[in-house]
């Protein structure tokens, strides 16, 4: 909290972390926030003190997973069929940004999705630890690696992860589709196999 009373999100990591989380992160966010990109959060502060590194952000609401969850009274916890579009739409959007800038999530899902604090029509695309650059300098695409280990969350992985290839903007667009499929229907699972 700021002298002002204003809620911000923080992110600490450890320099002798081995995974360099929080580096992905602020640099992801810091590409998107040169084309002001709208379905991102905001750095407002980074640094280190003593022995950990931190990167202050806006604060976010409820991730997707967690509306969709809500109403602890309801026999079918799914959005309705209107709800469903525009969110994907939305997610759509953060997808296409983060895409502009150079970059694969690697990790689309609903738990990595979150409604804005006061302006609960926008949706936050959050988490970059698992983020790879997919162009290079000069904005030529990267050629694949012959060997891609396991990225994502295994409901929403695309079929590129199961079997280890190289992910490309596509599968980022695959695990959308399932993340739609998990909005709407009772049985989203079920589809899935």
């Amino acid at each position: 909290m700021n002298k002002k009373g204003e809620l911000y999100a923080m992110k600490t990591e450890s320099v002798k972390s081995c995974n360099k989380v929080l580096k992905a992160e602020y640099y992801v966010l810091n590409e998107l926030k040169r084309i002001k990109a709208q379905h991102f959060c905001t750095i407002i502060d980074s640094g280190r003190i003593g022995e950990i590194k931190y990167v202050v952000m806006t604060l976010v609401g409820a991730t997707l997973t967690e509306l969709r969850k809500f109403d602890p009274t309801a026999k079918v916890h799914k959005f309705s069929l209107g709800c469903a579009l525009s969110v994907g739409i939305k997610c759509l959007e953060a997808i296409k940004e983060i895409h502009s800038v150079g970059y694969l999530h690697r990790d689309i899902k609903p738990g990595n999705y979150a409604i804005g604090r006061a302006e609960v029509r926008n949706i936050y695309l959050l988490d970059f630890g698992m983020c790879r650059k997919y162009k290079d300098n000069a904005s030529n695409i990267r050629n694949p690696r012959s060997f891609a280990g396991f990225r994502g969350t295994v409901r929403y992985a695309p079929l590129s992860c199961h079997v280890a290839r190289e992910q490309s903007r596509k599968d980022d667009l695959e695990s959308w589709l399932y993340q739609q499929v998990y909005y709407y229907f009772k049985y989203a699972y079920v589809l899935r196999n």
